[in-house]
């Protein structure tokens, strides 16, 4: 268990960063989908998983807001 947290929390920083980098909303989602895909069969890494992307949620649709109107 502990080595998939560390999966999830690392996979989820790193598209933060790329996020950060090319603010691509559709990468974004589709690595979220592929992040939780890989646990469809383990309900609480699923959750834990779920739950890590929605409590960056705020943070991502922020970064992009204030892209846009930089744009």
């Amino acid at each position: 268990m502990e080595d998939d947290i560390k999966y999830i929390q690392n996979t989820v920083w790193s598209m933060y960063k790329v996020f950060s980098s090319n603010y691509n909303m559709v990468e974004y989602n589709n690595q979220a989908l592929e992040l939780c895909r890989k646990y469809k069969d383990n309900a609480k890494m699923l959750s834990f998983c779920q739950n890590l992307i929605i409590t960056w949620s705020p943070i991502i649709n922020g970064m992009m807001e204030e892209h846009k109107e930089s744009a």
